[in-house]
């Protein structure tokens, strides 16, 4: 019966070989130096010129045949449209509910940039009051439609 061939134990090898794991580990981390982020921000607030006081409750409150031109301008204020024949006056509201930020950045000492995408969900509801010739509300087109915007940006240092 042969000897079975084991080479007796190194000592420190076990921890040469996790020196050198390390070592790469860290060039690597070195080497690449940046990082992939994504990022979601629940928020929500309305958009700039947005108006607050539109709500799929307080436009159900006209009723048509009864309402006039004034009740609507008095109780909503200036229209954000006004379209002529036959008389319309087009309200709108925007709402962002959430963001969704991701991207890319290498902060290296003479080639620093990254890139930076920004998805944007959101809601924008409007209400379109038409009216007659006597300036009686004849009829009321809600529209409640879900919106994704877009933003990119590139950053080079």
């Amino acid at each position: 019966m042969k000897p079975a061939n084991i080479q007796p134990s190194i000592p420190g090898r076990r921890l040469w070989g996790a020196l050198m794991r390390i070592s790469v580990a860290l060039a690597l981390a070195l080497a690449v130096n940046g990082c992939v982020y994504c990022l979601p921000v629940p928020v929500g607030y309305h958009t700039a010129g947005s108006r607050r006081n539109l709500t799929r409750e307080k436009a159900s409150q006209f009723q048509p045949g009864k309402t006039t031109l004034q009740d609507v301008s008095l109780a909503l204020g200036e229209p954000d449209r006004i379209e002529k024949d036959p008389l319309r006056l087009v309200y709108q509201s925007e709402r962002v509910n959430f963001h969704f930020i991701r991207g890319w950045a290498v902060p290296l000492a003479e080639m620093s940039g990254g890139e930076l995408w920004d998805n944007i969900y959101g809601k924008r509801f409007s209400v379109v009051f038409m009216f007659s010739e006597q300036g009686t509300l004849q009829a009321i087109d809600l529209s409640d439609v879900k919106t994704v915007d877009f933003y990119y940006e590139n950053v080079r240092y």
